[in-house]
């Protein structure tokens, strides 16, 4: 298989996998009659890239971790180009989410008394990162007006404060509640944002509640259930001065496991190994009639909540 250096399109170091696989990163076209297959990144892909040849039962496959509705035109010439995909989206080929939750192996319900009293503790109330300060979602106005009724902390290059790469938790545990919002508003698209503040035990909020259907019940806020940004700062407010409210958003912590996915280069590998593959094996997958319509993109989703 090939790639290009996607971080997450890399092989894991140390990973256990149920089947053995080689994986190599490269642009070089010497090596595409080597592979059993070719995973293009959407945001690296070329048109020219039709011209590969292609050796029998190869197959080339559609990667993409985020969504497309301001890229996808540059695509339209690759329609039927791709045999399979791996994305973010249930019905992928190869379903390749940012992380996923997991029942806890133990049937006894879990009371983490002393996590509990920390986390009532903390200090600071809310928190946003983004690098990304213009998007399709429209996230940017809704900060502006949640600034204007609660104080909130922005980092990143959208605010005064740029952290180094790397983990955020040592930031994270001070807040008690952090600001996920996407830079689409797409159905399904949920990033690794959601899942590391799950996991640093912060209560994330997010712009639209139908978006995280999968995830733990009462386990995050979204904006979609306030009238406007007013509302929700008054929420945040209740829940900062009511310890026992606030604390209900843990519960599911007795009984779920959050788990990162930083590649899903064994998922892929076990799929073509094993013949599993969900999409139709007797045609080249429709990229434009999949991929733009399963999206469900919202623009300005956040401006209609301000």
């Amino acid at each position: 298989m090939t790639e290009d250096d996607s971080e997450s399109l890399s092989k894991p170091e140390g990973e256990i996998c149920e089947v053995e696989y080689s994986w190599k990163s490269s642009k070089k076209a010497s090596l595409v009659g080597k592979s059993d297959a070719l995973v293009f990144d959407f945001r690296d892909v070329r048109l020219s890239a039709i011209f590969l040849p292609k050796k029998v039962g190869q197959k080339f496959v559609f990667y993409s971790r985020e969504t497309t509705p301001e890229h996808f035109a540059p695509l339209l010439g690759m329609n039927t180009f791709f045999d399979m995909s791996m994305t973010y989206l249930p019905s992928s080929a190869v379903f390749c989410p940012y992380g996923s939750f997991v029942k806890k192996r133990n049937n006894k319900t879990v009371r983490l008394k002393a996590e509990m009293q920390s986390l009532a503790k903390r200090k600071r109330l809310v928190f946003w990162l983004a690098s990304k300060c213009s998007t399709h979602s429209g996230r940017e106005w809704y900060i502006l007006a949640l600034k204007r009724y609660i104080q909130v902390d922005v980092y990143g290059k959208c605010g005064g404060t740029v952290l180094p790469k790397g983990p955020i938790s040592h930031l994270t545990r001070k807040y008690k509640f952090r600001i996920v919002f996407e830079n689409t508003v797409c159905q399904q698209y949920i990033t690794e944002r959601f899942y590391e503040a799950l996991l640093d035990r912060t209560v994330p909020i997010v712009l639209q509640r139908s978006t995280y259907a999968s995830a733990p019940q009462g386990s995050f806020i979204a904006v979609d259930d306030f009238r406007s940004a007013r509302d929700l700062a008054e929420y945040l407010n209740f829940l900062n001065a009511n310890e026992s409210e606030y604390l209900k958003y843990f519960r599911w912590i007795e009984t779920t496991d959050v788990k990162l996915i930083p590649s899903c280069t064994c998922q892929l590998a076990s799929a073509l190994l094993s013949g599993k593959l969900r999409e139709n094996k007797s045609k080249q997958l429709n990229l434009y009639e999949w991929w733009q319509k399963s999206n469900d993109c919202k623009f300005n989703f956040a401006k209609r909540y301000a």
